[in-house]
């Protein structure tokens, strides 16, 4: 934590907008495969190019059932509040959030969460998030960005709009690894925000965003943090509304100041979690009832998912902690 926050608050200015083109040219996979504390060099935020960064504490409540970071007890680490939208005359963004929580001895926990892959207005701070974010509209004609943006994923994951919450339930904060056996998790997180940001105005800008965030006292309640055992319905539309055997684990609140990070822009390496590797361990989560994960993760005329059709990942040096260490984006 103390690496991490000394490099974010070195230099509180953000990285200049560089435009969306650049995320074409990299390789999705570094952001499911790098688990070192930083991007490589070279690699860029060209989708949420810059963010606020928190300090934040979440007491689990003692009826947790899960394991790692999810059980009951206290996790601290950093949270950056972004959005896809780095062009600060942009017309409305999709809000992000991205935690890097760190553990002793073993990777961090993170894990990033969305209202939706798209666009939808300017209310960073009146939407709920989760870790499976709004899905695709059956029948629905998508866009030439969506779906690039849908081709461009599949590189690494056949899910584009969910990520997994297994690796969170891996570890404690104190580097305890919990078998397959005795691992629980939850089918999604989902993030609704605290008083303060619904009470807050309504940005009509990206700097108006940050701005707001920059003045959040040391204590407020970003977000309540809800965990959900199995999905609610088809889930199709709006999943962050749609919660079945929701329990509210706690209150992230933060414990310093926010603000914006040129390192938090550049250098912060917040992983994703392959949901595919939720589906291995808990294949409930993969369809049950009248939810299917099909038309929630890809566009008509995708080839459906599957829970062994993960595509290949990166071959660079095993980390022996069942992952990948990746120095370098080229070539991969």
């Amino acid at each position: 934590m103390d690496y991490y926050w000394a490099n974010m608050i070195q230099d509180t200015t953000r990285w200049p907008y560089p435009g969306p083109q650049g995320a074409f040219i990299e390789s999705v996979r570094t952001a499911f495969d790098n688990y070192k504390k930083e991007m490589p060099e070279g690699r860029g935020k060209y989708l949420f190019p810059y963010g606020s960064v928190c300090k934040f504490s979440l007491k689990v409540n003692e009826n947790s059932p899960y394991t790692g970071l999810l059980a009951p007890g206290t996790v601290k680490g950093i949270v950056r509040m972004s959005n896809n939208n780095g062009d600060p005359d942009g017309n409305g963004f999709a809000p992000a959030i991205g935690l890097k929580i760190p553990r002793s001895g073993v990777p961090s926990g993170d894990s990033v969460s969305m209202d939706a892959l798209y666009s939808n207005g300017w209310d960073f701070f009146k939407r709920n998030l989760s870790t499976h974010a709004a899905g695709f509209e059956p029948g629905t004609p998508q866009s030439a960005l969506g779906l690039a943006v849908t081709h461009k994923f599949s590189e690494s994951s056949q899910c584009t709009s969910k990520v997994g919450t297994s690796f969170l339930a891996r570890y404690t904060q104190d580097g305890e690894e919990i078998e397959n056996k005795d691992i629980r998790f939850p089918f999604k997180l989902v993030y609704r925000p605290g008083k303060k940001l619904l009470d807050s105005p309504s940005p009509e800008t990206t700097d108006q965003v940050h701005e707001t965030i920059a003045g959040f006292e040391v204590g407020t309640t970003l977000y309540e943090v809800w965990a959900c055992a199995k999905p609610d319905g088809a889930e199709i539309y709006t999943p962050s509304s749609f919660c079945g055997g929701a329990i509210l684990l706690g209150e992230m609140k933060t414990i310093s100041e926010c603000t914006q990070s040129l390192y938090g822009d550049t250098k912060l390496e917040v992983r994703h979690q392959r949901v595919e590797e939720d589906w291995k361990l808990e294949p409930d989560y993969y369809a049950q009832g009248e939810y299917h994960s099909t038309p929630t993760c890809v566009p008509d005329g995708f080839l459906p998912p599957t829970v062994d059709g993960t595509p290949e990942r990166c071959d660079p040096t095993y980390d022996g902690f069942g992952g990948f260490m990746l120095n370098t984006d080229a070539g991969v």
